[in-house]
Formats: structure tokens, C-alpha cells, sequence
């Protein structure tokens, strides 16, 4: 094989390394923000959760208050539904508010990828061109040789 051959065999390699390179790291970003996306569905158990072991530490002592009033039943009674009310109102505005957290991430998520696929799609077209101008060059390159040019 001759030296120019070589040389450009050598760019290809690297450059088919570099283009394999560039895939992983665009499908590693993409990765990367769908674990992202997807921790929020640890965080609203979190919060579910935290806001369960307060609703029942305030029932207790709820319950408490009522064990310790017997006399006045109708007034801690109605404390207690009250208290279950405020409860119920905020579980349902925090699942209406997680809600709108995963349809914003889901639609950022798609767009994203959508981005970094278009992108990707962008660059691997760049390199084929490159692999193409190479190939066409060392094809010239091996069409003359010093007799053709004298």
C-alpha cells in the first residue's frame, strides 16, 4: 500500500472511531436525562409518603385530644373531619401539581430527544461527507502517478 493510502486509511479509522465516539456520547446524554426524569418518580413517593406520616402523627393527636376531652366529643369531632378535609384538599392539589411535573418532563424529554437525535443525525451526515471527500481524494491521489503529470 502506498504512503498516501496509509495515511488516509489511517484518517478513516480515526475517523469512524470518533464518529462511534460521538453516538455513544449523544445516546449517554439522552440517558442521562431520562434518569433525570425518571427521579421525580422517587420524589413524589418521597413526598406522598412524608405527607402520609404527617397526616397520621396529626390524627393521633387528634385522637389523643379526644381521649383526654370525653365532655366535649362534638367540637374535636368535628376538628377531626375538618383536619381530614385540609388533608384531603392538599393530596389532591399535590397529585394534580405532579401531575403537570410529568407531563412537562415527559414533553421536555421527548423534545430533547428528538433534539439530540436530529443533532446526532446532523453530525453522522458530516462525517459521511468527510469519509466521502476522502475517499474521493485518495482516489485522484492513486489515479496519478508522476508520469501522468510530465
Amino acid at each position: 500500500m502506498e504512503p498516501f493510502g496509509m495515511v488516509t486509511q489511517m484518517q478513516r479509522q480515526s475517523l469512524e472511531q470518533a464518529r462511534e465516539a460521538t453516538r455513544e456520547g449523544f445516546e449517554l446524554q439522552k440517558r442521562l436525562v431520562h434518569a433525570a426524569a425518571d427521579s421525580v418518580e422517587s420524589q413524589q413517593t418521597a413526598q406522598q409518603k412524608s405527607s402520609e406520616l404527617t397526616r397520621s402523627s396529626v390524627q393521633t393527636a387528634v385522637d389523643a385530644m379526644q381521649e383526654s376531652t370525653q365532655g366535649e366529643e362534638r367540637t374535636l369531632g368535628d376538628f377531626s373531619e375538618v383536619v381530614d378535609e385540609q388533608f384531603d384538599a392538599m393530596d389532591e392539589m399535590s397529585e394534580q401539581a405532579w401531575d403537570a411535573v410529568h407531563q412537562s418532563i415527559d414533553g421536555n424529554v421527548e423534545a430533547y430527544d428528538e433534539l439530540v437525535d436530529q443533532y446526532a443525525s446532523f453530525v453522522d451526515d458530516s462525517f459521511e461527507l468527510y469519509l466521502e471527500s476522502l475517499a474521493a481524494a485518495e482516489a485522484t491521489a492513486t489515479d496519478e502517478s508522476p508520469a501522468d503529470t510530465e
